[in-house]
């Protein structure tokens, strides 16, 4: 959850609002589906570009250029290019 609050506080300092019951829908969606793996795990398992641009790099940007910090999703941007670069 504290990753989805970095997302909606960057949304918001960016003129979009992403209210916390839709967070916790979110969630409570994804508990019955139990286990699984990401798209973009199974993207990096089975050998395919990473999007990690699109989905990681320029998010990140924008909120750190709007003035929010966003440590989890700058950690994992930058655990994901390791990761890709090792491959």
């Amino acid at each position: 959850m504290a990753t989805m609050k970095e997302v909606q506080l960057a949304a918001r300092a960016l003129g979009h609002e992403i209210p916390d019951d839709f967070l916790s829908n979110q969630i409570e969606r994804t508990k019955p589906m139990g286990p699984y793996k990401p798209s973009s795990m199974l993207d990096y398992v089975n050998g395919h570009p990473l999007e990690v641009e699109a989905i990681w790099g320029e998010p990140m940007r924008r909120a750190e250029k709007a003035g929010v910090a966003v440590p989890r999703i700058s950690a994992l941007y930058h655990r994901i290019l390791e990761l890709d670069r090792q491959r």
